[in-house]
């Protein structure tokens, strides 16, 4: 059986409130970090969503 895989992002806006997004498109996540980056503080991932982005821009 595959393994499901979530990735999730998230951060805060300027009132203090917490924003999640969450997905099990790798696309989505992604397209949503970037978008959240623009207009959120304190923008995080999960770990699966930081190493796929890392191996996104690292190739080997």
């Amino acid at each position: 059986m595959a393994e499901d895989r979530v990735y999730i992002v998230g951060g805060e806006d300027e009132n203090g409130d917490q924003h999640l997004f969450a997905t099990d498109d790798l696309g989505r996540a992604i397209a949503k970090h970037n978008e959240l980056k623009g207009r959120l503080r304190k923008v995080q991932t999960n770990e699966g969503l930081a190493d796929a982005m890392d191996a996104a821009a690292n190739p080997h």
